[in-house]
């Protein structure tokens, strides 16, 4: 299964879907981003004004979802109960439950298969 083509239809389904996408030099999410301009931020080497971004947008009701966060960096948000989810890729992940997860109300980190 194809991230991008997976959270492009997601995004279909829900229009408060926003993808902010940190990976340099190009963005990641090509497909996503033709699809719904309005709700891909990319913002590569800017982790820390890309988590304020998120935490206003989630504030918002909005879901938000970063990719391109390195896992072992401590995230800064001005508030733990936002509905701001971290993407990364891992082995032996699987797609099972992926929807139910991302759309979950909480903060936290979602892994996926690479």
């Amino acid at each position: 299964m194809n991230l991008d083509l997976k959270l492009t239809q997601l995004g279909l389904r829900n229009r408060h879907f926003i993808l902010v996408d940190l990976s340099f030099p190009d963005g990641f999410f090509e497909e996503f981003r033709r699809s719904y301009p309005d709700r891909y931020l990319h913002l590569p080497c800017h982790s820390d004004i890309a988590m304020e971004f998120a935490a206003g947008l989630s504030s918002f009701g909005n879901h938000v979802y970063v990719w391109g966060v390195d896992e072992a960096v401590n995230v800064d948000l001005p508030d733990k109960n936002l509905n701001v989810k971290f993407l990364y890729p891992k082995e032996g992940a699987s797609w099972d439950g992926f929807e139910d997860k991302l759309l979950s109300f909480t903060f936290g980190k979602v892994y996926l298969p690479m």
